[in-house]
């Protein structure tokens, strides 16, 4: 009833809503964000939603992505553009719709620094309150050429280092990462977006990495530059130090699922885990049982040592397994 006749775009790709229900739906030129792999591809959308005539009025959104990728990172131009013209209209569930502000959010794009970095560098995101925009050039090499020419290039991620001590890694596609990513504040889930769309932000991105079997296969020197929008201030919120936390005389459910991508399985079998691995990757869930709800965040102790954890990400599996919708 909110939406009326009105047209209505759907990120990033699952279009059986647009067959399901009376909308007016209205496709992106490049219709599922995540074939939106080149430089190209993700301009056109960007421009589409930039132009006033053509942009629908709202977009339906929903937090997936394929193959380990990351729905935003996919698409940095496409959501560069969401984010200067578009505010949630309604949160509900597992889905956000969006819809187009009548004056955009921020015009203002000021380049900040140039440099160029060797390929396995960790690269320092400045600090700012503003939102920070990374535009990284990446160019094959001679095998580069030949591989991508013969078959394709092996799968390139990027290593966010969140906050202090967090990590976020996800595959990306280079081709698409000089077309600039609001890298300090990305969001790493739906609620995530919605703080970010009123200029809040509960987890802040200090450095990144490429990583990957496919880096090899790209130019020792990568260029990146940094952008800054000075029309935007964003609240960080950050988490307690668990210092600053009681500690409550019960225990809560959790799991740990992959370390670095091997299956952990409740038995007490070692998982190795090779000397060359740049980073390590712990995933699963953890709620609070006791209140029957999600937790604030979490911690994970390695050797004595505590890491900051990402967390947020939809489990359906573990609320249908444990029988409560809010997990």
């Amino acid at each position: 009833n909110s939406i009326g006749n009105a047209k209505v775009g759907i990120f990033p790709c699952k279009l059986t809503y647009a067959a399901v229900n009376d909308i007016n739906y209205e496709p992106f030129p490049v219709f599922q964000a995540y074939a939106a792999y080149t430089d190209y591809l993700d301009t056109l959308n960007a421009t589409y939603l930039n132009n006033t005539k053509t942009a629908p009025t709202f977009i339906l959104m929903e937090w997936m992505a394929i193959d380990g990728r990351h729905p935003l990172a996919d698409v940095p131009a496409m959501w560069l553009s969401m984010y200067k013209w578009y505010d949630t209209y309604l949160a509900e569930g597992e889905k956000l719709l969006l819809k187009r502000r009548e004056t955009p959010r921020f015009t203002d794009v000021i380049a900040i620094s140039k440099k160029n970095y060797r390929k396995d560098a960790t690269i320092e995101i400045p600090e700012s309150n503003h939102p920070v925009l990374i535009r990284i050039n990446m160019r094959l090499n001679t095998i580069g050429h030949l591989a991508k020419f013969l078959f394709k290039i092996p799968e390139v991620k990027m290593s966010l280092t969140v906050g202090d001590y967090g990590h976020s890694d996800f595959r990306t596609i280079p081709d698409v990462l000089s077309d600039g990513l609001v890298i300090n504040y990305l969001p790493s889930n739906l609620e995530e977006v919605d703080l970010l769309f009123q200029n809040t932000a509960l987890q802040k991105m200090s450095a990144l990495k490429i990583i990957g079997k496919g880096r090899r296969f790209y130019q020792d020197d990568i260029h990146v530059e940094f952008f800054v929008l000075p029309d935007l201030i964003i609240d960080y919120k950050t988490i307690p130090a668990i210092t600053d936390l009681n500690v409550l005389p019960y225990q809560t459910l959790y799991a740990i699922d992959v370390i670095n991508g091997q299956i952990v399985h409740q038995t007490t079998e070692l998982i190795k885990i090779s000397q060359q691995a740049e980073v390590l990757t712990i995933t699963g869930w953890a709620v609070d049982s006791a209140g029957e709800n999600l937790a604030g965040g979490i911690y994970l102790e390695i050797d004595g040592k505590l890491y900051l954890g990402q967390y947020g990400h939809d489990r359906n599996d573990v609320a249908i397994y444990l029988k409560i919708p809010a997990y």
